[in-house]
C-alpha cells in the first residue's frame, strides 16, 4: 500500500493519483461497503476520494468529530484514499437494486450527504488495514493507505445515515430536532432552559428547529409531514413520535429530572 507523504510531497501524490494502472477485468477483486466522508480535514486532492470503512467511535457509521481533532485513546479506523482513474466505472442504485452508470466526471456530485453508503471494488491484492491513529479519522488524513478503485457504487441516503453522522459525542448530550411550526414555539426560552441544563445538571441539549418538509435535513431523514420529534444520543434514537408530549416525557426519564412543559408563545 502506498502512503502520503502529507505535506511534502502533495504535487507529486496529486500526479501520481492521476495515474491508471491496467487491470485484468478476468482478475478476481474484492468488494468492500463502508460510507463517504465528504472530506478529511477539509482537503480534497484531485484524483483522491476519501474512503471510511469503520472506527471505535460509530462502528460502521461515520460520526462528525465534535472535539475538533482532539487527541483520542485507543482509537483505531479503517479508511483510505481511493485512487481515481479514467477507467473507474461509477453507479448509483436507484433503491430498488438496480443500478445507474454515472458519468465519472461527475460521480462526486452524485453523494447526498456525509456517511452515505458506498461500495467499492478493489483488485485482487487488496488487503484491509486497522490503524491506530492519535485523533480521529477525518482529522488524521496523512496516515491512510491509499488504493485504487476498479468501482465504486453509491447506495440510496437513509434517514440512519444523517442521525448517525450528527449523533453527539458524550453519555449526558442529547440533540432534539423538532419538525413543526417554530412559530408556535418561544426558541429562545428553549435555548435558555437548554444552558442552565447544561450549568445545573451538567446535560448537554441541543435543539433543532425545522419547519419546512423540503428543507434538505428533511428530505434527508425521510420526513414528508409536519410535526415530526427526535430526540438523539451518542447511541441512537432515544424517542421519535408526532407526539410532541411522549418524546419530551421519554427524555425527562432518559435524563432522570423533570423536564419543561410546553412551551408556547403567549402563553
Amino acid at each position: 500500500m502506498k502512503r502520503i507523504a502529507w505535506l511534502v510531497t502533495l504535487l507529486l501524490l496529486t500526479a501520481t493519483a492521476g495515474c491508471s494502472q491496467e487491470e485484468n477485468s478476468e482478475e478476481e477483486t474484492v468488494a468492500v461497503t463502508g460510507k463517504y466522508p465528504a472530506h478529511f480535514a477539509g482537503v480534497e486532492i484531485h484524483g483522491l476520494l476519501p474512503f471510511f470503512v469503520d472506527d471505535s467511535l460509530g462502528g460502521s457509521h461515520f460520526r462528525y468529530d465534535h472535539t475538533f481533532g482532539s487527541e483520542r485513546e485507543d482509537y483505531q479506523a479503517e479508511a483510505y484514499w481511493l485512487e481515481l482513474s479514467p477507467d473507474t466505472d461509477w453507479y448509483k442504485e436507484n433503491g430498488e437494486g438496480d443500478l445507474e452508470p454515472l458519468d465519472p466526471d461527475n460521480g462526486r456530485a452524485a453523494f447526498d450527504y456525509p456517511n452515505q453508503s458506498m461500495t467499492v471494488t478493489f483488485g485482487k491484492s487488496f488487503e484491509a488495514e486497522r490503524l491506530n491513529l492519535p485523533a480521529h479519522v477525518s482529522w488524521t488524513p496523512e496516515f491512510l493507505p491509499v488504493e485504487k478503485a476498479l468501482s465504486i457504487t453509491i447506495h440510496p441516503y437513509r434517514m440512519e445515515d444523517y442521525l448517525y453522522y450528527n449523533l453527539p459525542d458524550g453519555g449526558d448530550a442529547y440533540l432534539y430536532w423538532l419538525f413543526d411550526d417554530i412559530s408556535d414555539y418561544d426558541q429562545q426560552f428553549l435555548r435558555q432552559y437548554a444552558y442552565s441544563l447544561y450549568l445545573d445538571e451538567g446535560i448537554t441539549l441541543n435543539y433543532r428547529f425545522i419547519s419546512d418538509t423540503d428543507s434538505n435535513t428533511a428530505r434527508l431523514m425521510g420526513i414528508d409531514e409536519l410535526p415530526y420529534f427526535i430526540i438523539v444520543n451518542e447511541e441512537g434514537i432515544v424517542a421519535e413520535s408526532d407526539d410532541r408530549a411522549a418524546v419530551e416525557r421519554t427524555l425527562a426519564e432518559e435524563m432522570g429530572i423533570r423536564i419543561f412543559d410546553h412551551v408556547y408563545t403567549g402563553n
